[in-house]
């Protein structure tokens, strides 16, 4: 492990932070659910994704497939999915984590994770990106 991923693992354990990123002396906290912290990186500033340490609670498909889109060195999960498992693999991106479970299960433990679902079925992270935003719409728009 590196000591960028050494301290993202560490920050994850601070102040409810569900994702960290760090890179260098540079450094991202976020206290958001699901893919919304990735998501915002890549909205906002996708260059920091490319060559981070990253560090989240819970990596699913879409996590590892947003992940892999933003370039990062390498990852830390909490608990990984089967699918997120390949795909950062099949990426030859290193991941460590503490727990393996065949899906993401959703927030009410009924069933897997809709923004998993959304991309079970595609490998590109440009396209799972397309997926992602607009299944975040779609929630939004129902609560």
């Amino acid at each position: 492990m590196t000591q960028d991923l050494e301290r993202a693992r560490s920050l994850l354990s601070e102040d409810g932070n569900t994702f960290c990123v760090v890179k260098n002396e540079y450094v991202i906290t976020s206290q958001s659910k699901g893919v919304a912290p990735v998501i915002d990186i890549l909205g906002n500033e996708p260059e920091f994704l490319e060559g981070a340490s990253a560090a989240d609670k819970v990596i699913g498909k879409s996590s590892a497939l947003l992940l892999v889109l933003g370039n990062v060195k390498e990852a830390y999960a909490e608990i990984i999915s089967g699918h997120a498992l390949k795909v950062l693999e099949g990426n030859n991106i290193p991941v460590e984590y503490n727990r393996l479970v065949p899906y993401i299960k959703n927030r009410s433990k009924t069933g897997m994770c809709p923004m998993e679902k959304a991309v079970l079925e595609t490998d590109d992270p440009e396209e799972a990106f397309d997926i992602l935003r607009k299944k975040m719409d779609e929630m939004r728009a129902y609560r």
